[in-house]
């Protein structure tokens, strides 16, 4: 599943149990049943949803992410056991994605 993930400007994010380094084209797995709102690598389908997590902060980076490990999701929010940060979108890309995802 495709979707996107927002992320401080040294690619790091909360999880469950602390803040999590990432990198762009690396892919990470956890061993535990992923569970929305809280364990697991989240995202969300909808790149607008993600800026109710971190806000619209120019100084964060934005990321296409390919979740293919198991799902789970509750309301707005996506969570995988396995991620894929496919690449980062820059903040110029923003509004032709929200356009194209209303």
């Amino acid at each position: 599943m495709i979707g996107y993930k927002l992320f401080t400007p040294t690619w790091q994010a909360v999880r469950g149990d602390g803040v999590f380094q990432y990198e762009v084209g690396k892919s990470y797995e956890d061993e535990r049943e992923p569970q929305a709102r809280r364990c697991g690598f989240h995202f969300c389908k909808n790149l607008m949803n993600c800026f109710s997590y971190y806000g619209i902060e120019v100084h964060n980076r934005i990321a296409l992410v390919d979740a293919y490990g198991k799902i789970s999701e509750s309301g707005d929010a996506c969570c995988t056991n396995k991620i894929k940060i496919v690449k980062e979108i820059p903040w110029k890309d923003v509004p032709g994605i929200l356009e194209r995802q209303v």
